[in-house]
């Protein structure tokens, strides 16, 4: 009984979760073929976007997508570090 109780909404979270992942998926083709100068500039898009009235969580699913591209150095560079 505890179980269920300490587990209660959990099912919710999850598909809340899934349905920003598929959301943060939909942005990766777009993104895929920025190269580093866009990336970087994407940061200034944001302000931009912010400071004309855009909402912090209007933005954060696409600049959460943008996280893990680090661009084409970052991603040749992580891919040729080994661990120890």
């Amino acid at each position: 009984m505890l179980q269920k109780l300490a587990t209660l909404g959990e099912g919710r979270k999850l598909k809340e979760l899934a349905e920003i992942a598929r959301l943060i998926g939909t942005f990766e083709p777009e993104l895929e073929e920025l190269g580093d100068e866009e990336l970087r500039a994407k940061t200034g898009e944001f302000r931009e976007r912010l400071d004309r009235g855009s909402r912090l969580d209007d933005l954060l699913i696409e600049a959460f997508a943008l996280r893990p591209r680090g661009g084409p150095a970052a991603r040749s560079a992580s891919a040729t570090t080994t661990c120890s």
